[in-house]
């Protein structure tokens, strides 16, 4: 994706798109993709709550925490609005 015109050299505003490439709109899915890859721990295409918030001890925590808050708000049928 760093070689925009297709001509298989990279010109430095290409070198400088694929060093950073979150400031290049055509480089964005590239960012979106690297970063998924990061988070999806098991590899299975797809981030789950635990690979979002993290393996960490606190992340685990917090990750069995909302997961309990979701059930009870879903046992309690209640509506829950954040402001």
């Amino acid at each position: 994706m760093a070689d925009v015109d297709k001509d298989n050299k990279v010109t430095k505003e290409e070198y400088t798109a694929f060093l950073h490439p979150e400031e290049y709109d055509h480089m964005k899915d590239v960012v979106v993709d690297e970063t998924l890859e990061d988070i999806d721990k098991d590899g299975d295409g797809v981030v789950s709550i635990e690979e979002y918030l993290g393996m960490s001890y606190i992340g685990k925590l917090c990750c069995y925490m909302y997961i309990a808050f979701i059930k009870i708000i879903m046992v309690l049928n209640v509506k829950y609005a954040v402001d």
